[in-house]
Formats: structure tokens, sequence, C-alpha cells
């Protein structure tokens, strides 16, 4: 099908680009596997599994971090993000010791570049938990689909980046879905809204300012993320010491017994290691079925993530509400579509360009 054929494709040029470059250092184990299989020849049950472990692992992060803040009421967001740092440096490390994964060297006089990035980055998880544990995961998901909308002004303004008509339309959907479903939120929270609005104008200048430092670093997405955990260890450690986040959260755990029980360890090791899951997942599966069809599953996630997030903590239906929600989710399929075909035009025209460039042999 039109997939297969592009994840094919996909393959056959990273396949090409590993052949043409040493610049990616310690990536023994993907070269070990280009090297052993042809395009299109991983087993379908790898593969299925590759895209059910980064559906899992990017789904059920908020769901665990909901469970820590509001279902045992475990309000420490900073703690719970210096958890995920923590353990995210120290696999990411290992992993990368072993030889499987390749974490490519940052040059020094790039260092400074990632600084801003990961700042935002940082205080952008923090807000979101905060905003999460004011609100229930469907309103959540609604709210934080605004995204596109700050990011697309965000992008006229500074990148002098206008939108298609349809993509602009797509957006004015979901951002009337928002607010028609905050018109017949039950649970409203004024904070939790403004956490998140501001939640997602972080989250714009973020993304915008990734598209020329990913031009200047020339990092791929899983070594970006490894460095910006890095950076952002030191800041977040001592702003959960500073605040007293992360001693209060430790005299909390001593006091309740109900966080002393095997439920609680549970997720808070799922938790911890969510941050991980969600960057190997996504690193894997973008390798082995391409980044179109991660896109795709991504897409799917997020308004899997609200229908699912009905059924979860805090969440009180009304006609309005989730007439709302179905039209943002509505909007947000046909955002991802549009963006997909984006891809693909954009693949196709690199491939052809690359086609016209290479001598005949």
């Amino acid at each position: 099908g039109m997939w297969t054929g592009a994840m094919e494709k996909e393959r056959t040029e990273l396949e090409r680009s590993l052949d043409r470059s040493d610049e990616v250092r310690g990536d023994r184990w993907w070269r070990k596997v280009l090297e052993e299989k042809s395009p299109g020849v991983y087993h379908p049950l790898y593969v299925m599994g590759v895209v059910t472990f980064f559906a899992i692992s990017s789904l059920s992060a908020i769901f665990v971090n909901k469970a820590l803040l509001t279902g045992f009421e475990f309000h420490y967001p900073v703690t719970i993000f210096l958890s995920q740092i923590v353990v995210s440096v120290a696999l990411l490390s290992v992993f990368r010791g072993m030889g499987l994964i390749g974490i490519q060297p940052l040059p020094s006089d790039k260092a400074m570049h990632l600084v801003l990035p990961a700042l935002l980055n940082t205080a952008n998880v923090i807000l979101g938990l905060y905003a999460l544990s004011n609100m229930n995961i469907p309103m959540f998901s609604a709210l934080r689909r605004l995204t596109v909308l700050f990011t697309m002004g965000a992008e006229i303004l500074v990148l002098k980046r206008w939108p298609s008509r349809q993509v602009a339309l797509a957006v004015v959907l979901i951002s009337v879905g928002a607010f028609v479903s905050a018109l017949g939120d039950a649970t409203l929270s004024l904070f939790g809204y403004a956490l998140v609005l501001i939640n997602n104008a972080l989250t714009a200048l973020y993304l915008t300012t990734m598209r020329w430092i990913l031009e200047i670093t020339k990092l791929d997405p899983l070594s970006m993320s490894y460095y910006f955990y890095v950076i952002g260890l030191p800041v977040v450690f001592g702003i959960a010491v500073g605040c007293e986040d992360l001693q209060n959260s430790m005299n909390e755990y001593v006091q309740r017994d109900e966080l002393q029980g095997t439920g609680f360890v549970v997720i808070m090791i799922l938790s911890a290691t969510s941050s991980f899951c969600i960057v190997y997942s996504t690193s894997l599966c973008t390798l082995v079925v391409g980044p179109l069809t991660t896109t795709v599953t991504a897409q799917i996630k997020n308004v899997a993530q609200t229908f699912l997030g009905m059924l979860s903590w805090g969440y009180v239906p009304t006609t309005v509400n989730v007439l709302g929600l179905v039209t943002a989710s509505g909007a947000q399929i046909y955002f991802g579509y549009l963006k997909y075909q984006e891809q693909v035009s954009s693949y196709a025209s690199v491939m052809t360009n690359s086609r016209e460039q290479t001598p005949v042999q």
C-alpha cells in the first residue's frame, strides 16, 4: 500500500545516508539492523510491536501522571519531572554505552544554542504537570490542541510563514471545538485553564525556536532530547530543592501509608520511565516505519487520549462539552491528514532532487 511504499523508501534513503556519512557515532545497533535487513522485510510482528510500543508509551504517560497527581493526590509536579529526567539521562547513557542507540557528539561551540530550548522544554513540562493536576484529561487534551493556533501565530510573526487555507481551517475548527467544550465544562478551573494557555504559548515558542536550532546543530531528535535532559537536570533539581518540592514530597511519602503501598510504587516507576519510553519509542518507530507513519500514529493517539480520558478522574460529561470535544477531535484528525499530505509531498520532492543529483554509475 501507500504507507508500505513510503516506509520502504524512507529506510532505503536512511541506509544510503548512513553509507555516505560517518557523522553519527555509536549507531552500531542501527547500522547492524540496516545491514542485515533489506528495506521492507521487517517481520510484520516486529513492526506491529514497535508501533504498539510507541502508541502505548505516548498514550499511557498522561494517564500515569494523572494517577499520581489526582489518584494518589501526590501534588509534586517538579519532583515527578525530576524522577523522569534522572531516569531518562541514566537509561539513555546506558543504552549509548552499550551501542544500542547513537547520540551525536555536541560541538562545544554549539552547546550554548541548546540552553534556551532546554529551559523552555523544562518549563513546558513542569507547567503541563501543574495544569494536569487541576483539570480532567479530556479538557486538558482539548486545550493543549490550541498549541497549533499559538504555533501558527508564532510562525507567521517570527518566520513569516503562512499556512495553507486548509491547515488554517483545521486550526480554526480545533479552536472552536476547544472553546465549545470549555463552555460545557462542569469542572471548570480558571487556574488550570490559565496554566494550559501559558503552557501552549511556551510550547509554540519552543517549537518555533527548534526550527533554527535544528538547522544550527544538525542534531537528530534523540540526541537533542538527551542533551535537553542533561542541561535541564541541574535546573530541575535546583527548583525541586529551592521550592522544597522534593523535601515536602519525601515527607508526605513517609507520613501517608497509602503512598508506601505497591500501587503507588508501581505508578511512580511507570511515571519515572515514561519520558524515556516516549523518546526511545519515537526514535525506534521513526527508524522502522518512518516519520510519516509515526506522525499518523501520534494523531490517532491524541484522539484516543481524549475519549479514554472521559473514563478517568474528575470528568463530568455534558452535551455541550462532548459536542466540543468531538468537534476538536474531528478537526485534529483533519489537521493530521493535512500535515501527513504535506510530509508526503515534501518527502517526494526531496527524493526526486536526490535522484536528479545522483550521478549515473
